[in-house]
């Protein structure tokens, strides 16, 4: 589901005036450009990336941060963003906040390193530009994932299976699947560098705690909502707030979906529950109360006997 997005002027125009005047080059703290990778790549996105890049190539010592929270995009973006991350002498580095998939996927592969947020995931999700695709096509984006993968030691296999279905990696993969990291196995088979908790823990691994941090592009503060369903029925998936229920979609059996949430429907500071209602049937569970803050992160699971079902959530 692509995110919603409500234009900030300031964070824009901020973001403009620091790309056309960065900071000199006789500045003491090194810079770091921090370009918020969120909704959809397109290519607003990627003239903003390009255009730190530049800037940063500009400034002895500059890296540059992809904050990623994107669930993809259009594929002829993201493979012009990966090519201009591969060929850039700038170290990019992408912090994953909450989810890169497809696109954003691609995106995240192509940087020096990874880091992933505890709850975070990197993979696969809706290849839509691929239905009608080639199968040259599909072919020529399944070996640029995998040869992305390889590079950092890893199975290509892994990075393929994150494009064609039809991959079978015992104990990883199965057949009819598309694969999806979370941060524990992501870090554990080496595609991901580390697990940090926020920019200051990234910033502290790189040596940069004195950088001073240009941040660019609009930073999501809406309240995301994954959802993965391992019980047998199909569920009907409502956020309740003061009584009131909103409908966010259904997610199936053994599936999961990713539901973005704008401020402006639960503003910070209310207090919201989440339901979830077995299609074909009366049953039903109801989550514990959630206080809303900016960039609340709601992850559910769904179990076969819905008391059994559990909740972890945290701010981005």
């Amino acid at each position: 589901m692509t995110r919603p997005i409500v234009p900030r002027l300031a964070p824009i125009l901020m973001a403009g005036w620091a790309l056309v005047h960065p900071p000199t080059a006789t500045s003491q703290a090194p810079v770091v450009y921090r370009v918020h990778t969120v909704g959809s790549i397109g290519p607003e996105l990627s003239e903003l990336m390009s255009t730190a890049l530049h800037s940063a190539a500009s400034q002895p010592g500059a890296v540059l941060i992809l904050d990623v929270a994107s669930t993809g995009g259009r594929v002829d973006i993201a493979q012009l963003m990966a090519d201009e991350i591969e060929a850039s002498l700038v170290p990019v580095y992408a912090m994953v906040t909450s989810r890169a998939l497809s696109a954003a996927a691609l995106v995240v592969l192509s940087t020096d390193s990874i880091y992933m947020v505890p709850g975070s995931s990197i993979g696969a999700g809706t290849w839509s530009e691929l239905e009608n695709a080639s199968e040259m096509a599909t072919l020529a984006l399944r070996n640029k994932f995998g040869s992305l993968v390889e590079r950092r030691g890893v199975n290509p296999l892994i990075g393929e299976a994150m494009v064609d279905e039809r991959i079978i990696i015992r104990d990883t993969v199965v057949a009819g699947q598309l694969l999806t990291l979370d941060a524990d196995h992501a870090l554990g088979i080496g595609l991901a560098a580390a697990q940090i908790d926020n920019l200051s823990a990234l910033l502290a691994r790189l040596n940069l705690t004195d950088a001073e941090v240009v941040n660019i592009g609009r930073e999501w503060t809406g309240t995301t909502v994954e959802v993965s369903n391992f019980n047998v029925m199909d569920v009907r998936i409502f956020l309740r707030r003061s009584g009131a229920r909103y409908r966010l979609g259904t997610v199936k059996s053994m599936g999961s979906e990713t539901f973005d949430v704008l401020e402006a429907l639960v503003p910070n500071g209310v207090r919201i529950e989440m339901v979830a209602e077995l299609i074909g049937s009366s049953q039903s569970t109801t989550t514990e109360q959630i206080r809303v803050q900016p960039g609340l992160m709601i992850q559910w699971r769904i179990e076969q006997v819905l008391g059994q079902s559990h909740l972890f959530y945290f701010v981005r």
